[in-house]
């Protein structure tokens, strides 16, 4: 029984902290919902290698390359990297950008509008709501 309990206790932990993860990356990204959109085009491709349990992973990201609407021309990484290809070389994608600090920006869409973060903190809700419940609750 003690056993059922602890195990218990870490499934709900974990689905908790998933929760709280989601709803950091959440607030992190709400302050861009405000921000000026455009168009942007993957003009490069950056790689580069990672090592992990003695494997060679290739990690990709774009190149960005923009016009904010006062004229001023934004060239850079997007700084997400992932094993797969975001955009591929040429392609275009909305971008919203910082205003006062342009090459703060992010692409929109369901990927990076947020929407993905809240539907996995709905996901986690119920095991959150459960963890929180035996915590304070039923935990004696």
């Amino acid at each position: 029984m003690v056993v059922l309990k602890v195990l218990a206790f870490l499934i709900a932990a974990a689905f908790m902290a998933g929760w709280v993860s989601c709803l950091v990356g959440f607030v992190r990204m709400w302050p861009s919902r405000r921000w000026p959109e455009t168009t942007g085009t993957a003009v490069e491709i950056r790689e580069q290698s990672r090592y992990r349990d003695g494997r060679r992973d290739i990690l990709y990201s774009p190149v960005i390359e923009f016009w904010t609407h006062d004229g001023r021309r934004i060239h850079d990484l997007l700084g997400d990297w992932s094993t797969g290809l975001i955009l591929k070389m040429g392609e275009s994608a909305q971008v919203k950008y910082n205003p006062a600090q342009p090459e703060h920006f992010r692409l929109t869409g369901f990927r990076g509008s947020g929407a993905g973060l809240a539907v996995l903190m709905l996901l986690f809700a119920p095991a959150a709501a459960a963890f929180v419940l035996w915590w304070f609750v039923l935990r004696s």
